[in-house]
């Protein structure tokens, strides 16, 4: 699998790990316009009256009326109440509000009784009522500790600004008080906290990388079987090379979609949405082509119509991905670490023992584990809480949907807009497709840093689709013939993936490393290793390049097979020997590239939307030239031998990563180093 697990690595957090589940006054300076809401609120236990008077609790939603009302049982307290006022009239608000705390400060409850003493009571009850009007008419608007303030109303949760449903699925209200006294409520941390359990993971995002590795267990097994399905199909397995066109240009479109699905629907549904339809399609896909019922044309549309869906769905992952590992306080490179370890040890021993099983079993049932796979995948992110998750975005992206929510007098008096047909609704989501595509690539390559590192994780990702696609079947085809090729394909798969699995172990021990080794060091130091580390490993991809090169020699390896479960356990020719350093420095310079961009976005969702979206778009589309242009030398693999001629081309794809390395050096330099903030290119 290699880089494949780098590749697919694709997002999201519960409601009870949402380091903000409610945006705080506090946090977000919303001060302007709270009014009588932004007094501490009056509990009853602050007045020295029980039975009825204590039953009406005042909340800072009560005004002086409606809490003069609520003493109503207690008889000729209204007309006390207006004679206190009257003799009141004159002194300072302040000495009233001193005498309100005076009188509220005596704990004593008194009991309500009829007879002298009720005109006692009258008047200090009438007293309390003057004071508690004298304090809020003078209050000036501030902010308030966050266990008195009341929680903001659901449109301004970070659910709703982030078009996430909590999987609680209520609503936040404005409640109560309740009867005895809070205590004041720790500050909110303004920086993620880092989750402790789970090799520094966390619950929630090692539940994530459960729910992607039982998805990549079916992924294997489509990687193993489709080639064998559809040379026992059409006799041809290099067909896969131009259907996969017709799913690339798919998922194009779907990137470019997801944006508008998720504005409409929302993340979470857009995620478990597009997942499900892609599970629906390729089962259907896979029934008809076992059972001989699938022509080539309609094959087309199959792979269309999944590609549209994956591209949806892909990005939505991503954009959520990110917002995931941010708020549980993960990077980039260790989640990717981690899901590469993982995802290789099911990557090593899986393609060799399914591509063995499709001769026992049959190639349909092996690749049917694909779309079960998806549902199944899906089921762990719900059953665990990963997704949907209730506060992904920053606390400025909150405060700017919280502005809109308070201000709702200009969209209610805005002109209704006139009504559009359905053919000018297609127009009009085709234009916002091409739109959103010319920002995210305005948006990328107005950035130097973005450009350099997208384009060269795009060289070194583009490796697992030869790989998967032309490279091992056509390989395997040309070793053992179509009979045995699923075989050898399998073998060089589980090679280019223990590369892999070597690499990630490797991080991770380099990371234990770094970490006592960085101790005490600044945020600028931190970050010039991070560039170090990042440069080392891309120069590193191009000797990677130099081993794939061997492909053009058809040899075997001395040795004998190593044989378990009649499945050769170890390389059987020399490029399966060659792909497992190749896999080794493909895997890292993967990884560094793709978390170098990926953590460089900004945090606003729209923007990641459209960056993800244009590099997925520039992915597919280099996928797409490839696929047209290598298709025809893999039609008669025994009369044409293609791996030489694809080994010569090795050599300017290697010129190109140099080419690339030396501009992202430059562009990362601390004097050249720019940030991505609200424009492209701001300084720092």
């Amino acid at each position: 699998m290699g880089g494949g697990a780098a590749a697919s690595a694709g997002t999201l957090a519960t409601p009870a790990n949402s380091a903000m589940p409610f945006l705080s006054l506090s946090n977000a300076s919303l001060t302007v316009g709270l009014s009588v809401q932004s007094a501490p609120s009056i509990t009853p236990t602050s007045l020295p009256l029980t039975s009825a008077v204590n039953a009406s609790a005042l909340t800072p939603n009560v005004s002086a009326s409606q809490a003069s009302s609520a003493l109503a049982p207690v008889s000729g307290l209204s007309a006390a109440a207006k004679e206190t006022d009257a003799k009141t009239e004159g002194i300072p608000a302040a000495a009233k509000t001193q005498a309100a705390e005076t009188t509220t400060s005596e704990n004593a409850p008194i009991t309500l009784q009829g007879g002298l003493r009720t005109g006692r009571i009258a008047n200090k009850a009438a007293s309390i009522i003057s004071g508690v009007r004298a304090f809020f008419g003078g209050k000036s608007v501030e902010s308030v500790p966050a266990a008195q303030e009341a929680i903001v109303s659901g449109k301004l949760s970070a659910a709703h600004a982030s078009d996430l449903e909590p999987s609680t699925g209520g609503e936040p209200i404005i409640g109560t008080q309740s009867e005895a006294v809070e205590p004041p409520a720790p500050d909110q941390p303004k920086t993620p906290v880092t989750k402790k359990g789970w090799f520094g993971l966390g619950t929630v995002v090692a539940a994530l990388i459960g729910g992607m590795l039982v998805q990549q267990f079916g992924l294997e097994a489509q990687g193993a079987a489709m080639a064998q399905l559809t040379e026992d199909s059409f006799g041809d397995f290099s067909i896969l090379a131009q259907v996969a066109i017709f799913a690339s240009i798919g998922a194009m479109i779907g990137q470019q979609l997801s944006q508008f699905f998720s504005s409409r629907f929302g993340l979470t549904k857009t995620f478990y949405g597009a997942h499900v339809l892609r599970a629906v399609s390729l089962a259907t896909m896979v029934f008809l082509l076992g059972t001989g019922m699938m022509p080539l044309p309609l094959m087309f549309v199959f792979y269309a119509v999944n590609g549209i869906v994956t591209g949806v769905a892909s990005t939505a992952e991503v954009t959520l991905r990110k917002f995931l590992l941010a708020q549980q306080g993960v990077s980039q490179q260790k989640f990717r670490t981690w899901w590469q370890l993982l995802a290789e040890i099911i990557a090593v021993p899986a393609p060799m023992v399914l591509g063995a099983l499709v001769a026992t079993v049959g190639a349909g049932w092996i690749t049917a584990l694909y779309p079960a796979s998806i549902l199944l995948g899906l089921m762990v992110f719900l059953m665990l809480r990963v997704i949907p998750l209730s506060s992904a975005k920053r606390i400025e992206t909150m405060v700017e949907a919280a502005g809109k929510a308070a201000t709702p007098t200009a969209a209610q008096t805005a002109p209704d807009t006139p009504k559009i047909g359905a053919w000018q609704k297609i127009k009009n989501a085709f234009k916002q497709i091409f739109s959103n595509m010319e920002e995210g690539k305005d948006f990328v390559f107005k950035n130097a840093v973005l450009k350099y590192s997208l384009a060269g994780a795009v060289i070194f990702d583009i490796m697992n689709v030869l790989i998967y696609r032309l490279i091992t079947p056509g390989y395997g085809k040309l070793v053992a013939g179509s009979a045995g090729m699923a075989a050898v394909q399998g073998n060089l798969v589980g090679m280019f993936s223990l590369g892999g699995l070597i690499l990630a172990a490797t991080f991770l021990l380099l990371e234990k490393r770094d970490k006592k080794k960085n101790e005490g060091k600044t945020e600028g130091e931190l970050a010039a290793v991070e560039r170090s580390s990042m440069l080392r490993w891309t120069m590193l991809g191009i000797p990677a390049l130099g081993l794939l090169g061997v492909m053009a020699f058809n040899l075997a390896l001395p040795f004998a097979p190593v044989m378990f479960m009649g499945i050769n356990w170890v390389p059987s020719t020399v490029l399966a020997l060659a792909l497992i350093p190749f896999g080794f420095m493909q895997v890292a310079a993967s990884i560094k590239l793709n978390s170098y961009f990926q953590e460089r976005l900004p945090s606003d969702s729209a923007k990641v939307q459209k960056a993800v979206a244009f590099s997925g778009s520039a992915m597919t589309a280099l996928s797409i030239v490839l696929m047209l242009a290598l298709k025809p030398l893999f039609g008669d693999i025994a009369a044409f031998n293609p791996f030489p001629y694809l080994a010569m081309a090795l050599v300017p794809l290697g010129a190109a990563v140099f080419y690339i390395q030396r501009k992202l050096a430059n562009a990362t330099k601390p004097e050249n180093l720019k940030i991505v903030g609200d424009e492209p290119g701001e300084k720092t």
